[in-house]
């Protein structure tokens, strides 16, 4: 497993809540995030130092 990081950004794209979560791959990483995209209009997911992707609201 391999330590991400997903970013919670509000609407200017500032980080309202960081979170951390243990995936097997960026895809998981990317679905973790799907799945908490409930409030904010953004979910960054980094691993270290690397962007993975955004989730946004549809």
């Amino acid at each position: 497993m391999a330590e991400y990081r997903l970013y919670l950004l509000d609407v200017q794209g500032r980080i309202v809540k960081a979170t951390p979560a243990d995936c097997d791959s960026d895809e998981e990483a990317l679905r973790t995030a799907e799945a908490m995209l409930r409030s904010g209009q953004a979910i960054e997911v980094w691993q270290r130092d690397r962007r993975v992707g955004v989730v946004k609201r549809a």
